[in-house]
């Protein structure tokens, strides 16, 4: 499959389709796949047409959208005209939206229909207020930039599943919404912003209003830097943003309430209206879409009394929605869940029939059955989470455990208080300060989870998470207990192996050329860095974060900054002073 999947990548690459010939084929192999659930014999080469399909699609995607490879492209001053489609970050200072429009640059001919990620200043509404609302600015519009540091993730990632092709930053006092109202568009963004306004009405507390938003709708634009951060430590980041888990708890409750229908077809129906629902109204985001998708093929699986192994399932998911929107194979989400749901199917779930033998008790194998899904998705998840952040949280799968039923009440609570205060204000004041206590308890716990601080960094992470991860599916493969302990056996042989030969490798020299040379980051030894700056650069601010942040994931003690240039200067100083609580700094202009 994935041999095909490479074929078809490349094939076109070679010979460029159009999307109008692509998406009908898309379609069509989904359909046939969609067939092979039922019908036994077809359902190998559904799976191989899937993978060559989905290879043409991306490669007709790289060939229509690949970001250019330029480190620091200019700015180009544009009109921006259009419809702001989402909030993603809004602060005091500060505030990021998606927009939707028309861009006349002052270069180039207007461009109509195009989608952008928007930095401005905050008009004095809620955010809520802004979705659907006309804003119009004068702004610097650039290509997303691609990742600069082995630690992070680029800019054109970040935009890919918001389908953005440009990043733009409005103009000191140009930014202006021109309705006074919010202009909606549709009955779900009317839908949306009722029950936005209903859950500030209802929630007291500053902290539990702003989670519910997240967590229920699907709003993070008021999450506090620290907030993010608490939960980014611990690993549990993926409980802010509506995701499979959020889709999951809500198909359960949908089920629960759905059992008063006797009629299977009406039962199905109301369950699949109730999950599309809930989607559309969090935004329809990538990771809540692939779970609703999940959550319709398991509930029409049901309906049609027919099983199919999990991992079918789960790759049919993810191939109807990468045929869709290819772009979603570079956003860093789509990959963590993806990796998260096969990790829990591969080795969450195989872990937990072995332990399941060995339990008897309800409550044991309630914990059994957390702990198991937990380690199953922390493991699949490790090797990206080290390719992209450098840090490995262990103690998220701790954090996980005790926070994730925390977290099912509260939105189940939500839930209940923002329907009932749509009929009541005060029944739904009373049900929001039960989902407000269930809130503290959480932000509490995480708390007392985030000073433990167990963490692994370092460059060595990436090939030894993935070697746990071929570790724990070579294990879990064993015909019998014996069979399992000389398995873990030789597979803990292997990784103290792979661990010596990369850290005798590692203590080398070594220089990693970045930002097409731009930038020479060199270490020695265990406690030194020497970081050469070759030319000026702009953007400044951020470049020089992510150097710092790249040397404190490090640990070097003593870093050395080279300007080779006087325009390298700037860069240089900002780079020392965000280091000089640290590690000890020096500039070298010679």
């Amino acid at each position: 499959m994935l041999v095909l999947s490479a074929g078809g990548w490349i094939g076109a690459l070679l010979m460029p389709m159009p999307p109008a010939v692509v998406f009908p084929l898309a379609v069509g192999v989904f359909l046939f796949c969609a067939a092979g659930l039922w019908i036994e014999e077809i359902r190998r080469w559904c799976f191989l047409l899937g993978s060559l399909m989905v290879g043409v699609c991306l490669g007709v995607r790289m060939n229509l959208h690949l970001p250019i490879a330029s480190h620091q492209p200019g700015d180009m001053p544009a009109w921006l005209d259009g419809t702001i489609r989402q909030v993603l970050f809004s602060s005091g200072s500060r505030m990021s939206c998606i927009i939707e429009g028309t861009l006349d640059p002052k270069f180039l001919p207007p461009q109509h229909n195009l989608r952008l990620v928007v930095y401005a200043e905050p008009p004095p509404v809620s955010p809520s207020e802004l979705l659907g609302r006309r804003a119009v600015a004068t702004v610097d519009v650039r290509i997303p930039r691609r990742r600069e540091l082995p630690y992070g993730i680029s800019e054109w990632q970040t935009v890919a599943p918001y389908s953005a092709e440009l990043i733009a930053y409005a103009k000191r006092g140009t930014f202006a919404i021109l309705e006074a109202e919010p202009a909606a568009q549709n009955w779900i963004t009317r839908l949306r912003w009722m029950l936005l306004r209903t859950t500030d009405s209802i929630f007291a507390d500053a902290q539990s209003r702003t989670l519910a938003r997240a967590l229920i709708l699907g709003d993070r634009s008021l999450l506090d830097r620290q907030t993010r951060q608490l939960f980014s430590r611990t690993g549990t980041a993926h409980i802010l943003s509506v995701s499979g888990f959020h889709v999951g708890v809500v198909a359960a409750l949908l089920a629960l309430i759905s059992t008063i229908v006797r009629d299977r077809r009406v039962r199905f129906a109301l369950f699949v209206a109730g999950v599309w629902l809930y989607v559309l109204l969090t935004g329809a985001q990538p990771p809540a879409i692939r779970a609703g998708a999940a959550a319709t093929l398991g509930a029409a699986l049901l309906l049609a009394q027919r099983w199919i192994p999990p991992l079918h399932a789960v790759a049919l998911v993810l191939w109807v929605m990468i045929a869709i929107e290819p772009n979603l194979l570079v956003s860093v989400s789509f990959q963590l869940s993806a990796a998260a749901v096969l990790g829990i199917v591969t080795i969450g779930s195989p872990l937990y029939q072995r332990w399941k033998a060995l339990l008897r008790s309800r409550l044991l194998g309630w914990i059994a059955t957390s702990t198991a899904l937990t380690l199953g998705a922390t493991l699949a998840t490790a090797p990206l989470v080290a390719y992209y952040f450098g840090v490995v949280p262990v103690i998220s799968l701790v954090a996980n455990i005790a926070v994730v039923p925390l977290a099912s009440a509260f939105i189940i609570a939500g839930i209940v208080s923002i329907g009932a205060g749509v009929i009541s204000f005060g029944i739904g004041r009373f049900y929001a300060s039960v989902a407000g206590l269930l809130a503290q308890w959480m932000l509490s716990v995480i708390e007392q989870v985030a000073q433990l601080d167990w963490s692994l960094a370092g460059p060595l992470l990436v090939p030894l998470s993935s070697g746990a991860v071929l570790a724990a599916w070579y294990i879990l493969r064993s015909t019998s207990w014996r069979h399992m302990i000389f398995r873990f056996g030789a597979a803990t042989i292997a990784l103290a192996l792979l661990w010596v030969i990369l850290e005798c490798i590692r203590q080398l020299p070594s220089q990693r050329e970045l930002t097409n040379g731009a930038i020479a980051v060199e270490f020695r030894g265990k406690e030194a860095a020497l970081i050469t700056l070759k030319r000026g650069l702009s953007g400044t601010s951020s470049l020089a974060k992510e150097i710092a942040d790249y040397c404190i994931l490090q640990r070097r003690s003593r870093v050395y900054i080279r300007a080779a240039t006087p325009e390298a200067l700037p860069l240089a100083r900002s780079i020392a002073r965000r280091l000089e609580q640290s590690c000890t700094t020096d500039i070298i202009t010679r």
